[in-house]
């Protein structure tokens, strides 16, 4: 188990808290972040002196997370049969709820975690375009270790819900509290050309067969 805090109580990202050495077995750190494209993010971290300069939430505590999915069936009835046939028709949407907890930890993680829900709502907006009339929200990415699958989700999010408690301490210029959870819920999302059946599923812990996001804005 890695270390959760560094020298002076302030909390580490999970993808830096692993033991020294490295992972166990040669195996890649694990990750856990959601990236929301932007064109104004360019790279590096947000900071109140920098505004907006990287386009992931990198988390340093683990969120509460639910994954569903469904099939769909019709049922077909036959005179005399006691119970109608099943016939497949469809899988529905597999669906991720990820309750986020923001803590403040320091001067700087006030404004990060500002950042972080300014990132999570945005996403839910269309994007500006100067050639067409819109695009549409952003595809984003999420990662939990291996959770949710071996390689990035590509996902859409489909609503927020932050409430803001009175009962903790908050900053003096901003009104953040101390600690506050960002409700999320999101639609799993595929190219096309690329999407699941139950061989990729069962094979997805050895050989990452998730695809990671390239264009943003070849979904359908």
């Amino acid at each position: 188990m890695g270390l959760a805090t560094l020298p002076g109580t302030k909390l580490r990202y999970i993808d830096d808290s692993q033991p020294s050495g490295g992972a166990p077995g040669g195996l890649t750190a694990p990750q856990a972040y959601i990236k929301i494209p932007n064109t104004l993010m360019d790279g590096g971290d947000y900071s109140a002196s920098g505004g907006f300069q990287s386009p992931y939430i990198r988390m340093y505590i683990l969120p509460d997370i639910s994954d569903s999915k469904g099939a769909s069936y019709n049922n077909e009835p036959i005179p005399g049969r006691s119970f109608p046939l099943k016939t497949y028709a469809y899988s529905e949407d597999r669906q991720i709820s990820i309750q986020l907890h923001m803590v403040t930890d320091c001067e700087d993680r006030v404004y990060e975690n500002l950042g972080y829900l300014r990132m999570l709502q945005s996403a839910v907006y269309p994007q500006e375009s100067n050639t067409m009339p819109y695009y549409p929200p952003p595809v984003c990415q999420i990662v939990c270790g291996q959770l949710l699958g071996n390689k990035p989700l590509n996902a859409v999010l489909k609503n927020y819900s932050v409430r803001f408690p009175t009962d903790q301490a908050w900053h003096e210029w901003t009104f953040l509290p101390a600690k506050f959870d960002v409700d999320t819920s999101w639609d799993i999302v595929y190219r096309p050309t690329n999407l699941p059946g139950q061989a990729m599923i069962l094979m997805d812990w050895t050989s990452g067969n998730s695809e990671a996001v390239t264009d943003f804005n070849s979904f359908a």
